[in-house]
C-alpha cells in the first residue's frame, strides 16, 4: 500500500493546534524527520520509500517552505520532510523564518523517533551539514546519515575515495558504520535496505 500524505505545517504558532503530546496530524505514530540541503534530493527518496509521487520534486532548490507530513504505511510512522537549507535563492529572512520554524517544532515534537540527515555522495558532509548535525545531536535525537545519489560515482576510486571520507566524518561526529547508508533511487535494493533499517530502528524503539 502506498503512504499517505498528511498534510503541512507553515506557521509556529500553528504548533500548539497540530501537535498534542504523542499526536500530530491526529495520529499518534512516531515520527522520522528528514533533513538536508536544498537538492540533496529529499523529496525524490521520499517518493521511493512511500512507493507514490506525493513528494514535490522540482529542479530548482528550495521549494519546500513548509513542514510536511507523510504516513508510511509499511508502518505506523510518519516522515516529516522539513525544508532544504544551502541553496535555497531566497532572502535572508525568509530563511530566518524557515529555521525558526523548524527549530521550534523539533523542540516541541516529543514522538520524534529518528533524524535522517541526507547527504550528497559527492561531495558531504559540507559545513552545512555538520552544523544540522549538531543542531539534531543537541536536541538529543538520534541520527543516521543517508548518502543520495550513490550512482552517480562512477569508477572504482571515487567510491572508495568518498567512502573513507565519509567514514572519517561521520566517525568524528560519533556514528557507527551501520549509521550511514549509501542510497540511490536506480537502485531498488539501496532503498528496500533503508527500508530495512527503518523498519528494525522501529522495532527496537517499541519494544
Amino acid at each position: 500500500m502506498p503512504g499517505q500524505y498528511l498534510g503541512t505545517l507553515a506557521d509556529p504558532r500553528s504548533l500548539a493546534k497540530e501537535l498534542k503530546n504523542e499526536w500530530v496530524k491526529g495520529l499518534d505514530f512516531p515520527r522520522v524527520v528528514v533533513v538536508g540541503r536544498s537538492n540533496v534530493g529529499k523529496s525524490s527518496l521520499l517518493n521511493h520509500l512511500l512507493g507514490a509521487k506525493l513528494a514535490y520534486v522540482s529542479s530548482s532548490p528550495g521549494k519546500t517552505k513548509a513542514i510536511h507530513f507523510y504516513r508510511w504505511h509499511k508502518a505506523n510512522l510518519i516522515f516529516v520532510d522539513l525544508p532544504g537549507y544551502g541553496f535555497a535563492k531566497v532572502s535572508k529572512a525568509e530563511q530566518d523564518q524557515w529555521r525558526k520554524l523548524v527549530e521550534a517544532y523539533l523542540k516541541k515534537d516529543s514522538a520524534i523517533t529518528l533524524a535522517l540527515l541526507l547527504l550528497d555522495s559527492r561531495h558531504g558532509p559540507t559545513p552545512d551539514d555538520l552544523t544540522a548535525e549538531k543542531f539534531l545531536q543537541d536536541q538529543g535525537m538520534t541520527v543516521e546519515w543517508v548518502m543520495t545519489k550513490r550512482d552517480t560515482l562512477r569508477t572504482q576510486s571515487e567510491r572508495v575515495m568518498r567512502t573513507r571520507a565519509v567514514s572519517a566524518a561521520a566517525h568524528d561526529v560519533g556514528l557507527e558504520p551501520g549509521e550511514v547508508h549509501w542510497v540511490s533511487i536506480k537502485d531498488d535494493a539501496s532503498i528496500a535496505g533503508l527500508s530495512r533499517r527503518l523498519l528494525k530502528l522501529l522495532e527496537e524503539d517499541g519494544e
